[in-house]
């Protein structure tokens, strides 16, 4: 099991990983796919606010695509 430092930058590093997903159009793997140790209620909470975003961003796409059609 990693250490707590070792915890947070991994956490980090894998919210900025979802992010770069999240800018290029991609979603990330579920919450339930992550390693146990990351499974943290701040990734928790993290997971539930990126869902809410990428739903919010494939109804704008759906939204455009009924406007061009």
């Amino acid at each position: 099991m990693p250490n707590e430092l070792q915890v947070l930058r991994d956490i980090d590093f894998w919210k900025a990983h979802c992010e770069e997903m999240f800018r290029a159009g991609s979603n990330p793997s579920s919450f339930s796919k992550l390693p146990k140790y990351l499974q943290t209620d701040e990734m928790k909470e993290y997971y539930v606010k990126l869902s809410k975003r990428i739903k919010a961003r494939e109804a704008w796409l759906k939204n455009q695509e009924a406007k061009s059609a």
